[in-house]
């Protein structure tokens, strides 16, 4: 019994590890793509101000236009809905399938990669209705986490 208990509570850790690696590299990455987007966006306006006062108009005025915080809560929560399911529901499903690791890693990845872009498309105002940005974005999110965090 206390070796069972002992090998759950290694497992929990690996997982706490994991989600705050997930939860850091999803929310930098995803405010650092919602600013550029600003950026980008900004310089696309045709205006008499410049592209460099434009963009910091825009920055300045980030907390109204992006809504920073609601922003770091979208990329918190959509991590915190799909980790857990990776972590402690898929695995169960996949030894009763008998499948192998990468198949579980494909299958988990695939479905955390549309729930999340669904999420996105649904709460990021600028996203909606371009569910192309939405899978885009998730995407690029969950292919850094998984990419930076395994070697971190």
């Amino acid at each position: 019994m206390l070796q069972l208990s002992a090998q759950k509570t290694t497992y929990d850790m690996l997982w706490l590890d994991a989600f705050i690696k997930t939860q850091i590299i999803e929310i930098s990455l995803g405010l650092i793509v919602c600013v550029g987007y600003i950026f980008w966006y900004s310089s696309r306006i045709k205006t008499p101000y410049s592209r460099l006062t434009l963009a910091i108009k825009e920055f300045k005025n980030l907390y109204t236009h992006l809504k920073f915080i609601y922003m770091v809560l979208v990329f918190l929560t959509a991590t915190s809905i799909t980790h857990p399911f990776l972590w402690f529901i898929l695995p169960k499903y996949i030894q009763v399938w008998e499948l192998s690791y990468h198949s579980y890693i494909l299958i988990g990845e695939l479905i955390v990669w549309l729930v999340e872009a669904l999420w996105y498309y649904l709460v990021i105002e600028v996203i909606q209705k371009r569910y192309v940005l939405a899978l885009a974005l998730s995407l690029l999110l969950n292919s850094a986490s998984y990419l930076i965090g395994t070697y971190l």
